[in-house]
């Protein structure tokens, strides 16, 4: 199994909520879904990802370089798929033709 990016979008709202409710609500999803993927992301990475705590949660040192990775992968994937759009066949700007009265 590889990591999702739906993974790396829930485990960067996640660290930047600080808190799985506030994440999932942010994500439009549960927070049982939200809290099933982010499960799942650290048993294929190994290691927990947050330290959870009374008051919330916090990245690891292991989460910390993970979210950043994941954010910088999130992004990438932001630019290929607007690249990937804007490449639909259409010219890139419009298109003049000029006649001449006598045509």
């Amino acid at each position: 199994m590889t990591i999702t990016l739906k993974q790396m979008r829930y485990a960067v709202a996640v660290a930047e909520a600080g808190h799985f409710g506030r994440a999932a609500e942010a994500s439009s999803v549960t927070q049982p879904a939200l809290s099933q993927q982010i499960l799942t992301l650290e048993s294929l990475c190994g290691t927990p990802l947050f330290d959870r705590l009374k008051a919330g949660v916090r990245p690891t040192p292991f989460g910390r370089e993970f979210v950043t990775m994941a954010r910088e992968t999130l992004k990438s994937a932001e630019a290929l798929e607007a690249f990937a759009i804007g490449r639909t066949g259409k010219p890139a700007r419009a298109l003049r033709f000029g006649l001449i009265p006598t045509v």
